[in-house]
């Protein structure tokens, strides 16, 4: 189970496994499209108290309007730690830095989450023009 997704500039996590998050945006300003956006950080949290597997597939797939796929999804193999060590926090954290993003079109766009092929969370956001200065 997720319990948030954010699209950011930058997420970090210290040695006391405090996160920190810089700049949660839900936008992307583009002057035209086609066009790449130079970074963002998808950073997540996530209960991991049902998942019994020692390893699973973990995806980040990023949607746009006609479902099509600006970048190729993240595919990334990741190891439970031990269920006694999960008393004192049964959830994780997992932060993907994109670079480069090409968005296609403006409109609607979306983030996936996958967990072995099942879909576990989705963070939507939008692409559109700046907005005119006042």
């Amino acid at each position: 189970m997720i319990r948030f997704i954010h699209l950011c500039d930058a997420a970090s996590v210290d040695s006391l496994r405090k996160l920190s998050i810089l700049g949660i945006f839900d936008r992307i300003y583009l002057t035209e499209v086609p066009k790449k956006f130079p970074k963002f950080t998808v950073v997540l949290d996530m209960d991991i108290r049902k998942y019994e597997k020692k390893q699973y597939i973990f995806e980040i797939t990023v949607v746009g309007p006609k479902d099509d796929l600006p970048i190729k999804p993240v595919e990334i193999k990741f190891n439970l730690p031990d269920k006694e060590s999960l008393s004192d926090r049964p959830h994780m954290n997992m932060i993907l830095e994109l670079r480069d993003v090409e968005f296609t079109s403006y409109g609607h766009h979306a983030v996936s989450v996958r967990v072995d092929g099942q879909v576990i969370g989705k963070k939507e956001f939008t692409v559109e023009k700046p907005p005119k200065k006042l």
